[in-house]
């Protein structure tokens, strides 16, 4: 079975030919993240360059003699196997400066502008995007403003390669709808292993050279946990369990948060942000866990209250740790260019020249508003507006019984929002890249539902056209 038939064949053919194509690509990719972190540490940063110069040539060449539904689910099944090391890849250095995961984040996003180039893209997926190539545009604008710098580029590509899973996934999804679960399959079970290893790390004290950031691999799991959080299934709710157990063990104070958003937004069946009586028993549920666990768990109480703790609101005071003074100092300087900021990366960089510790403003709301000014902040909240919109997540849209890919993409965006008042998920590709892979599924799953198999035939992409799509 080729592997364009497999992405979109029925279940009967997955046990077939299929489930070897999808797991050597998934090994494919493990295997090229985890050949080289290797390379990268027993030989130096040199043969790391070397390294990733071949792979990154070989996937190009691939994606060039290549250009059909294969390529997009092995570009699909990279993206995720990536995704799945974390923040282990930023600790490597394969040039000065350059760390492996910014590396692979260019090989990427080249890969998925070549993957891009045969597809017949809706034309629908590129007014989705709009506000994020205006993003983009005002970051390339900002370079010939500010110049180039590493950060900054760190910052564009993670953007488009966000963009680029967005559409690839629509695209596929769109053509047919049984891309949808492959994919989710993929996400989930990837998450799911590193949730494991994380459990299991932890419990045999493993060092933490060896093991990924707390904060990173919490943001991580949200994703996921979004769909398994509607699924029904009990696995799926096996792994809703393991994933909010790993969260909660990571003792992020905002992932925590954003899990239970997820999770009983999930459970309760929000479905619209104006649904209020849903929302507001989301709302008292999220709350009241919430408390539980901080009054349960010792060291998550700590968090809150030891340490570098400032008032917050009236005579409330909390562990900020270190973040206001960071806050302030990215604020002051935001306000020197309000209307379209300091240039891609400006924030990191002025955060790591004043605050070294720290690395980056710890609020991407407050990162956008200083790289994009207020430009670029409109536009991130005129995409996301966007997204819920496609979702049916706005007031007066209508949908009848969508598929979970809608549901677990919206709480994805939800859980992500919240992320950004205290984290850096916009600088994180594993983050990121998931996060439009989702998007896509989601917001294709709703399209492909309110047409008719007739009326979306006759706009697929030529190279998703096979044998198992409906005239």
């Amino acid at each position: 079975m080729k592997a364009e038939d497999y992405l979109f064949a029925g279940p009967r053919h997955r046990w077939a030919a299929g489930a070897r194509v999808h797991m050597s690509w998934t090994l494919l990719a493990a295997a090229l993240a985890a050949a080289g972190g290797t390379v990268a540490t027993l030989k130096g940063a040199a043969a790391a360059a070397a390294f990733v110069a071949l792979a990154g040539g070989g996937l190009l060449l691939f994606a060039l003699m290549r250009p059909d539904a294969s390529v997009a689910l092995g570009f699909i099944a990279m993206v995720v196997g990536q995704s799945a090391a974390l923040d282990l890849l930023r600790r490597v250095s394969v040039l000065p400066s350059v760390t492996l995961s910014g590396a692979l984040t260019a090989v990427m996003a080249l890969v998925g502008a070549l993957v891009l180039i045969p597809l017949k893209v809706p034309r629908s997926a590129w007014r989705i995007v709009t506000p994020l190539l205006g993003l983009l545009a005002l970051g390339s604008i900002g370079f010939l403003r500010a110049g180039v710098s590493i950060e900054g580029m760190q910052s564009v590509l993670t953007l488009l390669l966000f963009a680029e899973c967005l559409v690839i996934s629509l695209t596929a999804v769109w053509a047919n709808p049984n891309a949808g679960p492959r994919v989710q399959s993929l996400v989930v079970g990837i998450s799911a292993a590193a949730s494991c290893l994380f459990l299991l790390a932890t419990v045999l004290h493993v060092s933490e050279a060896w093991m990924p950031g707390a904060r990173g691999i919490a943001a991580y799991l949200t994703l996921p946990l979004a769909w398994t959080s509607v699924s029904r299934g009990r696995g799926h709710r096996l792994a809703t369990m393991m994933l909010l157990a790993t969260i909660v063990v990571t003792l992020s104070r905002t992932a925590i948060a954003a899990a239970l958003l997820v999770y009983f937004a999930g459970a309760i069946g929000l479905r619209r942000i104006s649904d209020w009586p849903r929302l507001i028993a989301v709302l008292c549920a999220v709350v009241g866990v919430y408390l539980t666990l901080v009054l349960a768990i010792p060291a998550l109480k700590d968090r809150f209250v030891a340490g570098d703790v400032k008032p917050v609101v009236g005579s409330v005071s909390l562990n900020v740790m270190g973040r206001s003074e960071v806050w302030r100092l990215v604020w002051r300087s935001a306000l020197t260019a309000p209307v379209f900021g300091h240039g891609p990366g400006s924030a990191q960089v002025l955060v790591e020249g004043t605050v070294g510790s720290v690395g980056h403003p710890h609020n991407d709301f407050l990162r956008l508003f200083h790289d994009y000014g207020l430009t670029g902040l409109v536009l991130w909240i005129a995409f996301c507006l966007r997204a819920f919109r496609w979702l049916g997540a706005l007031p007066r849209e209508v949908f009848s019984d969508t598929p979970s890919g809608r549901n677990a993409a919206f709480l994805a965006v939800l859980g992500i929002l919240v992320l950004m008042l205290t984290d850096n998920v916009l600088a994180y590709p594993f983050i990121m890249s998931p996060l439009g892979l989702m998007l896509g599924v989601g917001i294709g799953e709703r399209m492909t539902g309110s047409l008719t198999g007739a009326h979306r035939s006759t706009h697929l992409p030529f190279a998703y056209r096979t044998r198992w799509q409906s005239p």
